[in-house]
């Protein structure tokens, strides 16, 4: 397995996460990754608006499966920014590339953190 793209956003660099979010998915066979990741720069401006927000993490595990990972203040934060999101357009036109069939979703609080 090897890493090909990685980008990340953190508007908060000091804080420690106490909430992650991590998701594995592919994309429709009919969208690219440049169009993908063009979409995620808008993404990113909602994410950064969000109460609690602190980083966001995409990458390529292979050709076809995606990562994203986001980290919170709060398990509550991420739940309103979750809430939050069905109205955002940029959310929208991202999960329209998704193919909802291949999302797995991990939720968690660490119980252990080194910087």
């Amino acid at each position: 397995m090897a890493i090909l793209m990685w980008v990340g956003c953190s508007p908060n660099g000091n804080e420690t996460a106490g909430h992650y979010e991590i998701l594995t998915f592919q994309l429709h066979p009919q969208f690219q990754p440049e169009q993908f990741l063009s979409v995620n720069k808008e993404v990113e401006s909602f994410l950064k608006s969000q109460q609690g927000f602190l980083s966001r993490s995409i990458g390529q595990i292979n050709d076809s499966v995606w990562v994203d990972i986001l980290g919170w203040r709060s398990k509550m934060d991420f739940e309103k920014a979750f809430e939050n999101s069905s109205s955002d357009k940029a959310i929208m036109e991202m999960s329209k590339m998704i193919n909802e069939t291949s999302y797995q979703i991990l939720s968690f609080e660490p119980i252990l953190h080194t910087n």
